[in-house]
């Protein structure tokens, strides 16, 4: 649900910069997302890859409106904030992801 925020922030930036190619990315995700809502296969989670990059296209825009909406506050806590906040928000997932019984390392060798 956290990138989804930062989903409508970058739509809401796309729709301010270039309403156009706004529109096409929103009007291609819903027909993506449309279709194969409904649409009997197994493999669901494959059919709608496209809407996923389009959504994240736009999380990636929120993070640029949020960084743009800062800077012109010069190194302020609030940005250092947002820099550790996007830090783990792309750290975490992949740190929860990985399993520590595929660790082989022996740590307690000296």
């Amino acid at each position: 649900y956290f990138g989804f925020i930062f989903a409508l922030l970058g739509v809401y930036n796309q729709f301010r910069k270039d309403r156009s190619i706004a529109l096409f990315m929103l009007l291609m995700f819903l027909l993506n997302l449309g279709y194969f809502t409904y649409y009997p296969v197994r493999d669901y989670s494959v059919m709608v890859a496209p809407a996923y990059y389009f959504l994240t296209i736009w999380i990636a825009f929120g993070f640029d409106f949020l960084y743009q909406e800062t800077s012109e506050y010069p190194l302020s806590l609030f940005r250092i904030g947002f820099v550790v906040c996007l830090l783990l928000f792309i750290l975490y997932p992949l740190q929860s992801q990985y399993d520590k019984s595929l660790d082989r390392m022996d740590r307690n060798r000296a």
